[in-house]
């Protein structure tokens, strides 16, 4: 059976693959091409492996397949390249077989020598074959088979001949960019339209439609529409395609679920801080107030923005997450789902409020066969049966939904008249409709039951390999027929269970006993003592309980967990357990986890994880963990030890020898554990160990020279050490950690050097030294980490130079006494992306102009700027925001530069 609960298309990661010429188009035409998809959220591949070489890896076939739309931008040389050729075959051979969309750009190639010459390709020499083209396939001829000659002669007539644009018929670029953008999009959203039904989704077009007509694009205000209905009726389903098809109109977009179950678990400011985050682009992004920062409320007033509020059911919180009056950019559209009219009522005007209503009984019939029969129409025989349930189930999208799907394969009439709920239906009407969900839940075998309950009461919405996880070899199969049978849906390999699932699951697991202590699963504060046979435990704090200052009183009782004969018991079949501060100093006598998965204790008074002098309170033989793979403890402040036996701790000054023995373990964090002095050698045998987080240990001095071994094993990708305060030096062999992405060092104020070996980090993407006071200089082979993409030197250092071989640069926070390091700009003559925030300076040295590969300039919020220099010729980028000093001269310079540069385009003679 398949995996998804209705029949669908194949899930498409991309929706463009850009197939170019590189050295035609690569560094002009195809780069401008693929910002301008980007920054209209069109999701558009492009390699960037240099020409070179005939092979073409299977990862990129995959890339063409998964794609929704292939881009083909013929140019002069295109046919000369056989790599080209090849994927122009696969490209054809999705069109055939996947009815992919092929897309045709026929581009002029700009060829600069001692003259300038400008050849305008002809489209007719690809559809025919002549010119350039013709002589590329003779060429080919000579060293390949005279069958792939001829099926690429083939596939240049099949696609050439489609229809697409011609840059001889537009001749400025910015303009051929715009239109091929606009066409994509309006052939993602006509597909996105067309897969509605395709996936399922019965009735949702018109629904689609009506919201869209309420919302107003064509208004440059902001927005309020409400979407209003009982549980199961498909709010946040009805949501969900009207984001999907218009979000690319917008330039941030957020798309936050359950409001209601996040701001209960985690708190409203939570919620907040992370739709601001994605809207922003900016998910680091820390907000530490009510009121939002003049800066944040500046960028959200300026940013055109789409955001979806689903599952609101508080005022005062639909309130807070709208925030002021004019918060938002013009053209903003704000769209919130409620099952409380009140809610919606306080919140936008009376017409913007969308009823989701029931199905009319032709969709109905639909929706029911599409679960029941895979197809859009009752079988032969189950025509009747299937308008009886139907009529009585008065058109609920869910219900319809998870009924088909329970009688999906169920082909004997007798069940469906005598065994089914069909029969409850017609006796009992409305009264069985409330019963048929758990009448479903019991047509699951036991496997089924276990994985369905487990969602609903732990879960939720999950990655489906995390709830694998939790899950023997043979159960986890269940998971699909979950799937079969619309219990869960499973998109981009995610579960989701309805809000309405979740309660019926939870509604049967209270009713298995009244002594919680005889249940299968427990998530209630005053049960948690009485455990005996649970599998997943995860115990949030009420965010209020998070200040200390602050005494919440509830029934006349505080509010919280209280454990006053301490806890005597946890199931050693814990696969997953979370337990935000915990407040014992140490775990029962008797828990065994040798089952354990994923342990996460943050700011917890735990102090130990076994009773003193009680040594059997965990396995002795640390391999008894092999299942561990995530161990959090950060913010843990009262950690004082941790036995041999869990491989972890034996005191927070150091950690055990024998820690190599945790060999899934992949990731280790111990932030906070300030007294950390040391790591063993043997950590560099933890095999699997891909992210280090020791942020905060202020006490660790050094690394082991041994934590090179980890290399051997393609492990480490991250390793924060952010406010080590204590740390003096890193291993002379740091560099061995090949597989390292990113290097953390902000905060490390006694780090006098960095190794000459850092420059072998060739996978090194980001390193961060902000406010490393101790370094004076860095050594030359910081230029040699060529994907090195962000240098952030903010702060207050001391660095007298820099090396002349680094490409990408960030200065942020120097006051006037640290300025000298920018007159040193002009000998970074390889640095293409400089970023200058913050800094309180007057001028940018002249020597900047001599940075001939420059291509970036970024001056943040440096409000004692006054005049600009003559800048390089190379820049194409250039971003000047809060420079409020600047003076009329450094402006004109700007949009003299600007100007030439919007010339060089339309002639297509600027190269990058």
């Amino acid at each position: 059976m398949a995996s998804s609960s209705s029949p669908t298309t194949p899930y498409l990661k991309l929706d463009v693959f850009l197939s170019f010429r590189g050295t035609d188009t690569r560094n002009s035409f195809t780069s401008h091409l693929h910002d301008a998809l980007q920054r209209n959220q069109i999701d558009a591949y492009i390699d960037n492996k240099l020409d070179g070489g005939e092979k073409i890896e299977p990862a990129l076939l995959e890339r063409i397949e998964e794609s929704f739309i292939s881009l083909v931008i013929f140019s002069e040389n295109y046919a000369d390249s056989t790599f080209c050729l090849r994927e122009l075959s696969k490209i054809l051979e999705c069109m055939e077989t996947k009815q992919q969309m092929v897309l045709p750009v026929f581009y002029r190639l700009v060829l600069v020598g001692e003259t300038t010459n400008v050849q305008q390709l002809d489209p007719s020499h690809v559809q025919n074959l002549t010119g350039s083209y013709g002589d590329a396939l003779c060429k080919h001829e000579r060293d390949c088979s005279s069958e792939e000659v001829e099926s690429w002669r083939h596939a240049l007539k099949e696609i050439a001949n489609l229809k697409g644009w011609d840059s001889n018929i537009i001749k400025d670029e910015t303009k051929l960019i715009q239109e091929i953008v606009s066409d994509i999009q309006k052939e993602l959203s006509h597909e996105l339209s067309l897969s509605l039904d395709a996936e399922g989704l019965v009735g949702m077009k018109s629904r689609v439609e009506d919201i869209e007509s309420l919302l107003s694009f064509g208004s440059t205000g902001v927005l309020i529409v409400g979407i209003w209905g009982m549980g199961g009726i498909g709010k946040s389903t009805t949501a969900e395609a009207v984001y999907h098809q218009n979000c690319s109109k917008f330039e941030g977009q957020c798309f936050f679920q359950n409001v209601r179950e996040e701001s209960q678990k985690h708190g409203i400011d939570h919620v907040r801080q992370e739709i601001l985050g994605e809207v922003l682009e900016k998910k680091d992004m820390t907000i530490r107030t009510k009121v939002l920062p003049p800066a944040i409320k500046r960028m959200l007033q300026r940013k055109k923005v789409l955001i979806v509020l689903d599952d609101v059911t508080d005022p005062k919180d639909l309130k807070y997450l709208l925030g002021e009056d004019g918060l938002f950019g013009q053209g903003s559209r704000i769209i919130v789902t409620s099952r409380d009219r009140r809610v919606l009522e306080n919140a936008c005007d009376e017409d913007k409020i969308y009823e989701v209503k029931i199905l009319d009984e032709d969709d109905a019939l639909r929706l029911f066969s599409l679960h029941a029969f895979k197809q859009d129409r009752p079988i032969e025989g189950y025509s009747g049966l299937s308008k009886t349930v139907v009529s009585c189930v008065k058109g609920i999208p869910l219900v319809l939904e998870v009924l088909g799907g329970n009688l999906y394969n169920k082909r004997s009439v007798e069940y469906w008249e005598r065994k089914s709920v069909v029969a409850q239906l017609r006796t009992n009407g409305g009264e069985a409709i409330k019963k048929h969900l758990e009448m479903c839940y019991h047509e699951l075998n036991q496997t089924e039951k276990k994985i369905f309950l487990d969602i609903a009461c732990f879960f939720g919405r999950c990655k489906k390999d995390f709830l694998q996880q939790t899950l023997d070899l043979e159960e986890r199969s269940g998971i699909d027929r979950l799937a079969d049978m619309c219990l869960i849906k499973i998109v981009q390999d995610k579960i989701k269970m309805h809000d309405v699932l979740l309660k019926l699951g939870k509604k049967i697991v209270l009713q298995e006993n009244v002594d919680p202590r005889e249940r299968s699963r427990l998530w209630e504060a005053d049960d948690i003592n009485r455990m005996y046979n649970l599998r997943l435990l995860k115990i949030y704090y009420p965010p209020f309980l998070k200040d200390p200052s602050k005494e919440k009183i509830m029934n006349g009782k505080r509010v919280g967990i209280h454990l006053p004969r301490g806890l005597h018991f946890l199931s050693s079949e814990l696969r997953f357990l979370y337990w935000y501060n915990y407040a014992l100093k140490s775990f029962p006598s008797i828990f065994f986890p040798e089952k354990l998965v994923q342990l996460e204790m943050p700011c917890s008074q735990l102090e130990q994880l076994r009773n003193e002098g009680i040594l059997a309170s965990l396995p002795n033989n640390i391999d008894a963990l092999k299942s561990l793979k995530s161990l959090h403890l950060s913010g843990c402040s009262g950690l004082v030890s941790l036995p041999n036996s869990i491989g972890v701790c034996s005191s927070l000054a150091s950690l055990p020898d024998n820690i190599g023995a945790l060999k899934s373990l992949y990731q280790l964090n111990l932030s906070g554990c300030s007294s950390l002095a040391g790591l063993p050698d043997s950590i560099g045998e933890l095999k699997c160990l891909a992210k280090l987080h020791l942020t905060s240990c202020s006490r660790l001095a050094s690394l082991p020279d041994s934590i090179d071994r980890i290399v051997k094993l393609k492990s480490l990708k991250s390793l924060n050490l952010n406010g080590c305060s204590g740390l003096e030096s890193l291993p002379d062999n740091i560099g061995g950690l090949r597989c390292l992405t990113m290097l953390n060092l902000s905060g490390c104020f006694k780090l006098a050097s960095l190794p000459d070996s850092i420059g072998a980090l060739k996978l090194l993407c980001t390193l961060h030294l902000i406010g490393c006071s101790g370094l004076k200089s860095l050594p030359e082979s910081i230029g040699e980490l060529k994907r090195l993409t962000t240098l952030d030197l903010s702060g207050w250092l001391k660095l007298a130079s820099l090396p002349n071989n680094i490409i990408d640069l960030e200065f942020k926070g120097l006051d006037k006494q640290h300025c000298y390091m920018l007159k040193r700009l002009g000998s970074l003559v390889s640095l293409t992306q400089l970023r200058l925030s913050q800094i309180d300076f007057e001028r940018i040295p002249a020597s900047i102009k001599q940075l001939t590969k420059l291509s970036k300039l970024y001056l943040d919020d440096c409000k004692q700027l006054q005049c600009l220099p003559e800048l390089p010729s190379t820049l194409q980028e250039f971003n000047f925001s809060e420079c409020l000093q600047l003076d009329q001269n450094s402006h004109f310079r700007i949009m003299g530069a600007a100007h030439l540069r919007i010339r060089r385009m339309a002639t297509s003679l600027f190269y990058q």
